[in-house]
């Protein structure tokens, strides 16, 4: 085929071979297909048997020379993909086929007309650029990724460090006897700190650094939670140290939600008859019982280390009991016992109690058809896991439910509802579409009257209260923007809320639960289960074996 010609056509992009037809008529087609597919222009060439068809067609013609059209040429293809809302970039490349490839110059001007700006992996414009020129016969697109986004490096929240022990942790850790082993009935003496002892740590938070996607916009680092140390009743920050809490006199340590306090403590026998009510604003330990009627209130703490039936307890700071709480429900539904907390509720058992904790509600043994309503979590049972047993009542908790036995063999109906900061977390979702759609409305009023001023005669009054109009609407359009943000926080928190609910049965689950998350969200069993672990996934409630390990 040294005389023959294969020629590209540049108008139509056609690949020609031009031949004589006596030698075409002569030459073994097999060994022509060969030959051409060892040219510069394999790439562009139709298949052997197509081939094979249109040279045995041409060998038909009369004319001489013969032109045939044996393939088709293009040039390389590039086209980019910002994906993820600039989370990447990506590449398509069609090499090219007996037509031009890409330079290197071109590459580099395709990739910035899509504007990529960061994240470029260094060796991707060399890559297209060499595969873009002709390949073999066969060569596909090729679709990879070039550029990555710096993703944001998320911080932490700031956080206090308890110091010291409190009245609640003194019976949620019994004392090793003598011989290194542990009496659950020894608490050991009541918790005081002298002036100058630290109380409270606070570990700043650690911002965030914000990212940047591919074509060079801030990916922001979500907000983290400064946490604010403050000094109370009895105590003050450390001189020289704003992160330290420390006692200004001698008392009992009680939580806040901003550091700690020490409150005076008033000891009593017992509450009955005899002592009267007991309203007072530091912390009270009664070292016996407190009688059925009988009522205390406190801002501080209250310990009692006897039992307490068919009373009411109110404390600013945690309630710990030693004994058991007892109670009896009216036809109505109402406890007349009941323990309420702004910190956490302690107990060794429960039976008919109304119990509310602003935090955690411990129970080491067993809760009996009683009403729990905790913004935390409710451990029955100190061990790990919890090998309490809770059956009957209603459970309220924020985070979730920890316990050995849910339930009982008779199917006793026991609800357990995982709502509490779900609903928190929805009414702050609520809210900040709320103010978004209160800031779109102003910014739509603010497009409007732009539209009326401009519609009136021009002047320079009218001029005057375009360009106050314009700066209104901007400063509101970044005010949109923020609340935009704020919603999107809040549903990344409510999304967050609902996948760390979580309710962990060490033992037996029984029949006739309920499990519940808002409105939408529903589980019932209706036979028994061994370790059990009930979860948010996937938009519902599911339950499935617990693993103890």
């Amino acid at each position: 085929m040294s005389n023959d010609k294969l020629l590209r056509n540049t108008e139509t992009n056609n690949i020609e071979l031009h031949m004589q037809l006596s030698r075409l008529q002569q030459a073994n087609l097999d060994e022509v297909i060969v030959t051409l597919g060892k040219s510069k222009y394999a790439s562009c060439l139709f298949e052997p048997a197509h081939l094979h068809q249109l040279l045995t067609k041409a060998q038909q013609k009369p004319n001489d020379p013969a032109i045939v059209i044996i393939g088709q040429s293009s040039d390389a293809e590039l086209t980019i993909e910002i994906e993820g809302g600039g989370l990447s970039a990506v590449a398509e490349l069609k090499p090219a086929a007996g037509g031009k490839g890409l330079s290197h110059e071109d590459v580099v001007r395709i990739i910035a007309k899509a504007g990529i700006k960061h994240g470029l992996n260094p060796k991707a414009v060399d890559i297209l650029s060499q595969h873009s020129k002709p390949q073999t016969k066969g060569a596909r697109k090729i679709r990879c990724t070039i550029a990555k986004a710096t993703m944001p490096v998320y911080g932490k929240d700031g956080r206090l460090e308890q110091l010291t022990p409190t009245l609640k942790d003194r019976v949620l850790r019994p004392q090793a006897a003598g011989s290194g082993k542990v009496d659950p009935r020894d608490f050991g003496a009541i918790i005081s700190v002298d002036a100058g002892a630290p109380l409270m740590r606070r570990v700043p938070a650690i911002l965030g650094k914000d990212g940047i996607s591919v074509t060079g916009a801030i990916l922001p680092s979500p907000p983290v939670k400064q946490i604010e140390l403050k000094a109370e009743e009895g105590s003050e920050l450390k001189e020289g140290d704003e992160n330290m809490l420390v006692a200004n006199r001698l008392g009992i340590p009680v939580l806040t939600d901003t550091g700690m306090k020490v409150v005076d403590t008033l000891e009593v026998e017992a509450v009955d008859n005899r002592s009267g009510h007991i309203e007072y604003r530091g912390s009270v330990v009664v070292k016996h019982n407190v009688a059925e009627s009988m009522r205390i209130t406190v801002g501080g703490d209250v310990l009692v280390m006897g039992n307490v039936e068919g009373c009411v307890i109110e404390a600013e700071g945690d309630i710990t009991i030693e004994g058991g709480a007892y109670g009896h429900i009216s036809s109505d539904h109402q406890y007349n016992c009941q323990i309420k907390a702004k910190g956490d509720v302690v107990a060794a058992m429960a039976q008919n109690v109304l119990i509310e904790a602003g935090k955690n509600i411990h129970v080491k043994k067993q809760v009996l058809h009683c009403h729990l309503d905790c913004n935390e979590s409710a451990h029955i049972g100190l061990q790990d896991p919890p090998e309490g047993t809770l059956i009957g009542g209603r459970t309220l908790v924020g985070k979730g439910l920890f316990c050995g036995e849910l339930g009982a063999p008779a199917g006793v109906p026991t609800i357990v509802d995982l709502s509490n900061q779900y609903q928190v977390s929805l009414n702050e979702l609520d809210y900040a579409r709320q103010q978004l759609a209160d800031e779109q409305e102003a910014l739509a009023e603010l497009a409007k009257e732009m539209a009326h001023i401009k519609e009136q005669q021009q002047s320079a009054e009218m001029q005057v209260q375009l360009e106050m109009c314009q700066s209104f609407f901007k400063d509101q359009k970044q005010l949109v923007e923020a609340r935009e943000f704020d919603v999107q926080v809040a549903q990344s928190k409510l999304a967050r809320t609902n996948e760390s609910v979580e309710v962990i049965v060490s033992k037996n689950a029984f029949s006739r639960l309920e499990f519940s998350l808002g409105d939408q969200w529903a589980l019932s069993t209706s036979r028994d289960y061994g370790p059990s672990k009930v979860f948010y996934q996937g938009n519902s409630l599911q339950l499935e074996p617990f693993n103890r390990s």
